[in-house]
C-alpha cells in the first residue's frame, strides 16, 4: 500500500446552553493522531476529563515516531485505559456520587494504515474506503445527534478547515444544543 500525508484541521464549539465547553479535539498530523473526547455532560468536571483524556494520548504517541498504525494503536489504547483509572481517582476524590468521564473517538495512522479507537458516543466516519484522498470525520453527539450520516457526507469540504466550519454551522443550524466538536483528517498520496 502506498504511504500518504495527511491533512487536517479540529474545531470545538460550546453549545448554545452550555457555560464551559466539555470536549475537546486533538489534531497531531505530525504524530498521525487526531481525535474528540467528550466530557461527560451534567458531571462533574466533564471538560476535565476530556483534557485529561487527549493529554493521555498526546504523550503516549509523542515519542513513537515512525511506528506502525499498530504499535499507535497499542500506545492509546494503553494511554485511555490509564486515564480512565486516573478519572476513577479523581471521582473517588470527589465523593462517592462524583462520576468524572469523557468519550473518545481517536484515529491513528502511519504513513500507509489508520486505525481506530473508541468509547462513548463519539463516532468516526469514513468518507469512501481507505485509499488518496480519503476523509475521516470523528465527531462529538453534539454533531451526530443533529446531523445523520448522510448529512455529514454532503456537508464534507476538501479543505479540512472548511470542512470542520461547515459540519459545525450545519449542526447550529439544526439546533444543536451540546458542545460540538469535529475533526477532518485526509489522506493525500
Amino acid at each position: 500500500m502506498d504511504a500518504y500525508r495527511w491533512i487536517s484541521a479540529g474545531l470545538t464549539r460550546t453549545g448554545p446552553r452550555r457555560r464551559v465547553n466539555e470536549d475537546a479535539v486533538l489534531d497531531r498530523p505530525d504524530l498521525g493522531l487526531w481525535a474528540v473526547a467528550d466530557g461527560v455532560g451534567g458531571q462533574a468536571a466533564g471538560d476535565v476529563a476530556s483534557h485529561l483524556v487527549l493529554d493521555s494520548l498526546e504523550a503516549a504517541i509523542t515519542p513513537l515516531s515512525g511506528a506502525s498504525a499498530a504499535q499507535l494503536g497499542a500506545a492509546a489504547e494503553a494511554a485511555l485505559l490509564q486515564a480512565n483509572e486516573q478519572l476513577i481517582g479523581k471521582a473517588r476524590d470527589l465523593g462517592t456520587r462524583s462520576i468524572i468521564a469523557s468519550t473518545i473517538a481517536c484515529l491513528v495512522a502511519d504513513g500507509a494504515h489508520a486505525l481506530c479507537l473508541w468509547a462513548g458516543d463519539s463516532r468516526i466516519h469514513l468518507l469512501r474506503d481507505l485509499r488518496s484522498g480519503d476523509i475521516f470525520l470523528l465527531c462529538s453527539d453534539g454533531i451526530t445527534n443533529v446531523l445523520p450520516a448522510a448529512a455529514l457526507a454532503d456537508g464534507v469540504e476538501v479543505d479540512p478547515e472548511a470542512c470542520v466550519v461547515a459540519v459545525t454551522e450545519m449542526a447550529v443550524a439544526a439546533g444543536a444544543r451540546d458542545d460540538m466538536s469535529v475533526v477532518m483528517a485526509r489522506a493525500l498520496s
